[in-house]
């Protein structure tokens, strides 16, 4: 008997009354759906993603229609990993008061905007009136995610208990899968915290990997923990579902980039963000209430005005936020420090790894660590050596083998 094809069934709300948790149900159909279960979905992904390397990149036209990517609730942290150094960020630290943050949310939901960070170079779980921002959140029906470090326990707790209805997703950042490299890389942390906070997390989904909300695992991999990839499904995947476990290489975007520059031995995958994308499609607003058109501006060198006196409208348009468009255009012009020395891997190489991370770990989850290692640093060398020979037309025939294919 042929099964039934769920996506032409009318309803699926008759069916999943079957099931004791609906939710965990619809996620599992929806997995198997798209084919996040199927190591083919992740072969023909990096396949795609191979063949639009070398194509060209969006145009930088700004849009109308803006986004604000995070609303900044407070810009210190209480660890200061290798790669971020956000501890030696510029701007004076301090945190967006409820009043503040209520005014930036009537703004958001005025401007049609119906979700937002509570993060941009802060741990906001620091923020000594978080569960307050949250309820105002809520209030207004502006949906949130957070991005955490997952030192806070308790506090996460408190939050799901209280306020997941108000929640999009949280991001939980872990780049090690054991202690040593773990508390190595994201310095003054506590790898057991982590574990404390997905635990609380695991209890409160019912011993399920989340179907909630929707709950990341962030991992920025360099040759630092490059060789402890499959560890990180097996320490961490009865918390969360496989294809929500990202892993994108590390990047650049810190006051100092020497970590970026000794864990990542690939100079040909090595790109200026220059131009950026980001200052045509999003701004961000900082703790004080001025807008920036950067993701993280440790500095404060691309604000273009204050937002508790300006609507978001006129800063999207004004003279200043066009300054700093007209120089990404023409990036001979760039005087933005900040931009000037700000370094990614090409986005395609990230996305490809991830990727064959997740093939490999499908297609063969009882490879040994150090061959998994071994295999992911050959896939980059392979596009290392395919942007070194202007080659990147050839990249689908030359990754092809990694994911099995002759």
């Amino acid at each position: 008997m042929t099964p039934p094809q769920y996506s032409k069934i009318k309803s699926f709300a008759s069916h999943l009354l079957h099931f004791k948790n609906p939710s965990f149900a619809a996620y599992l159909i929806k997995r198997t759906q798209h084919g996040w279960d199927k190591p083919e979905f992740y072969t023909q992904d990096a396949l795609r993603l191979a063949r639009e390397a070398g194509t060209a990149s969006p145009a930088l036209v700004k849009t109308d229609r803006f986004e604000v990517g995070a609303i900044e609730i407070n810009n210190f942290c209480n660890l200061n990993c290798r790669m971020c150094n956000s501890n030696q960020a510029k701007r004076p630290r301090g945190f967006m008061t409820p009043e503040v943050f209520e005014c930036l949310v009537k703004q958001l939901k005025a401007a049609g905007i119906q979700r937002t960070a509570l993060h941009t170079i802060g741990e906001p779980l620091l923020h000594g009136h978080l569960l307050r921002l949250l309820e105002i959140a809520e209030r207004y029906k502006l949906k949130v995610w957070i991005s955490t470090n997952a030192q806070f326990p308790e506090l996460i707790e408190a939050i799901l208990k209280n306020h997941r209805q108000v929640l999009s997703s949280i991001r939980i950042s872990v780049d090690g899968a054991t202690a040593s490299t773990y508390e190595y890389i994201r310095s003054g942390g506590y790898f057991s915290k982590v574990l404390e906070s997905l635990e609380i997390i695991g209890l409160l989904n019912g011993g399920r990997p989340d179907c909630e909300f929707n709950l990341n695992l962030h991992t920025v991999i360099s040759m630092a923990n490059i060789h402890e990839i499959p560890l990180f499904f097996q320490a961490f995947g009865k918390y969360v579902w496989p294809e929500k476990m990202i892993f994108s290489l590390i990047n650049g975007l810190s006051p100092d980039p020497g970590f970026f520059r000794e864990v990542f031995p690939f100079p040909n995958l090595i790109t200026p963000t220059i131009p950026c994308l980001h200052p045509f499609r999003h701004m961000s607003i900082l703790n004080d209430g001025r807008a920036t058109l950067c993701c993280a501006d440790f500095v404060g060198e691309l604000t273009i005005g204050n937002a508790l006196d300006t609507p978001l409208s006129t800063l999207w348009h004004s003279p200043d936020a066009e300054a700093i468009r007209r120089q990404h255009l023409d990036p001979e012009t760039m005087q933005l420090r900040s931009c000037m020395g700000c370094h990614e891997p090409y986005s395609f190489s990230s996305h490809i790894l991830d990727a064959y991370i997740h093939f490999l770990w499908l297609s063969a989850p009882e490879l040994p660590a150090d061959e998994f290692g071994k295999q992911a640093i050959d896939l980059l060398k392979t596009m290392d050596q395919a942007v070194a020979q202007n080659e990147l037309h050839l990249l689908p025939e030359r990754i092809r083998p990694f994911f099995g294919i002759e």
